[in-house]
């Protein structure tokens, strides 16, 4: 049975598998930080995990190479091999938050139901794309499809088309 197809082109069926594309039908809350780190990308120089670009995680965030925390590790004893100080990753500013307004709301997740979504990591063109239908708390539906791009020619360049 093949369900239908929104004009985002989401199809629910099963798709086939294919190495190079990590593909999600559903938006589970409960694993927003594990499909943060999965839909990440990343060039060596600019990093950015793969959330949803309305969405509010704890977790989401952009990093530079080169840029980190280093705070001493004291121990009650030292022994030869122990780590003398810790690197924390430090986000920068986060460019991929955007937000939607429907009519006098912002669109927000919590509140309304997704009618469609597909999330795609195409590694072989190293692009994240989002494809989601959502009906507003207000009945309103609207159709949204993001990509995201960090480019290895220009390492420090994050591209998101959103539409």
């Amino acid at each position: 049975m093949t369900s239908p197809v929104s004009k985002a082109g989401i199809s629910q069926e099963t798709p086939e598998i294919d190495p190079w594309r990590l593909v999600r039908y559903k938006c589970d809350p409960a694993h927003t930080a594990q499909e943060e780190s999965l839909f990440a990308l990343a060039n060596g120089t600019l990093g950015v995990r793969g959330g949803l670009e309305e969405d509010d995680s704890a977790s989401h965030g952009v990093f530079l190479g080169g840029v980190w925390e280093r705070m001493p590790i004291d121990y009650h004893e030292r022994f030869p091999g122990f780590a003398r100080s810790s690197d924390t990753r430090v986000p920068v500013a986060d460019g991929t938050h955007i937000r939607l307004r429907l009519g006098d709301a912002m669109l927000d997740l919590q509140h309304g139901e997704r009618l469609a979504f597909k999330r795609e990591l195409d590694l072989r063109q190293g692009c994240y794309r989002q494809a989601m239908t959502w009906r507003a708390s207000s009945g309103a539906i609207v159709e949204i499809i993001a990509q995201r791009l960090v480019a290895l020619e220009i390492p420090g360049l994050l591209a998101i088309r959103y539409r």
